[in-house]
């Protein structure tokens, strides 16, 4: 395996954004979930940084540009923003327009982690925008030009869909999506 860095990024911050199911708060869920992502994938011996605490005030882009900062130090680096929709069903992936060559793993994630919550697959997509990426987070991590970063905005689903929000505030079925994650980056850069 290439020497690999994995950057996840806990969408959110402690409290916000809560779901139709009481307990359910998307800020909580995305930092539990990657907590289980990290101990997935360090088994699995990959390097994980996690972008913050469960309150560090950084900006969007500067989140990112954790990747774009450690990227000279590693073949490759994947950066996974954690988070769940507001507003669209099942999963979804978005990815930087800079990284064209992230699409099959974006598709890849995308079919394992739908294995797993048996939602819709509303696929990997990019939105551009006046700067580039339409996601701040995604811009800081492709700063750089040397497509050492593949980087992703995963949506495990829709906090305001009562079925799937349920699905997100179990802490088993959370760590069912991280391994599935880890699995999938193991087996994806094993081939390499």
């Amino acid at each position: 395996m290439s020497k690999v860095l994995i950057v996840l990024d806990p969408g959110h911050f402690h409290g916000i954004n809560n779901g139709v199911i009481e307990g359910y708060c998307e800020g909580d869920k995305m930092f539990t979930l990657s907590q289980y992502q990290k101990k997935a994938l360090e088994t699995l011996g990959f390097k994980v940084v996690i972008t913050h605490k469960v309150n560090k005030d950084l900006s969007l882009y500067e989140r990112g540009k954790i990747a774009a900062d450690k990227s000279d130090k590693f073949d490759k680096v994947v950066f996974i923003s954690n988070h769940t929709s507001d507003s669209e069903n099942g999963v979804g992936i978005y990815r930087s327009v800079k990284c064209n060559g992230s699409v099959a793993l974006g598709n890849l994630l995308l079919d394992n982690i739908i294995s797993i919550t048996g939602t819709d697959r509303r696929g990997v997509l990019a939105r551009k925008g006046h700067y580039g990426d339409i996601y701040g987070v995604l811009r800081g991590a492709t700063i750089k030009q040397d497509n050492r970063v593949d980087a992703f905005i995963i949506q495990y689903g829709n906090h305001n869909n009562e079925a799937e929000c349920e699905y997100l505030n179990n802490d088993e079925n959370l760590k069912a999506i991280a391994d599935a994650v880890a699995n999938t980056l193991y087996k994806y850069f094993s081939k390499e």
